[in-house]
């Protein structure tokens, strides 16, 4: 969660703007013959993801360009290890453009995860 969280801040809008705004929310979401899973969507109001991008930002070392006149920050390994994390409890983590502007990314757990007490990776 921090990982998505920064980024949200981080890809906000830019130094000189108003802050960024970050919305999370999270809600059951019912599956025909599967578990009920959970979805929790942080989204941001920044640029969104670049084109093509969607997929290549959870390689590691890969990120999206920044905007000119933005330092590059980080490592480009926060967003991989994050997919890798909610893979392993069996749920995933996916990027989008929101229509309205800004990034959403989409981590989705299942319910039964939830409620259990975390178990060690």
């Amino acid at each position: 969660f921090m990982n998505l969280f920064g980024n949200a801040v981080k890809y906000g809008r830019g130094e000189g703007e108003a802050p960024a705004h970050v919305r999370v929310t999270s809600r059951p979401m019912p599956q025909t013959g599967r578990p009920v899973w959970w979805v929790i969507d942080v989204d941001d109001d920044g640029p969104g993801i670049p084109e093509g991008y969607e997929e290549r930002i959870f390689r590691p070392f890969e990120r999206a360009p920044d905007r000119p006149g933005r330092e590059q920050s980080g490592t480009g390994v926060g967003l991989a290890i994050a997919r890798k994390v909610a893979r392993h409890y069996g749920g995933d983590l996916i990027a989008m453009n929101r229509p309205e502007g800004g990034a959403r990314f989409r981590l989705t757990l299942p319910y039964s995860l939830v409620i259990e007490p975390p178990r060690r990776l």
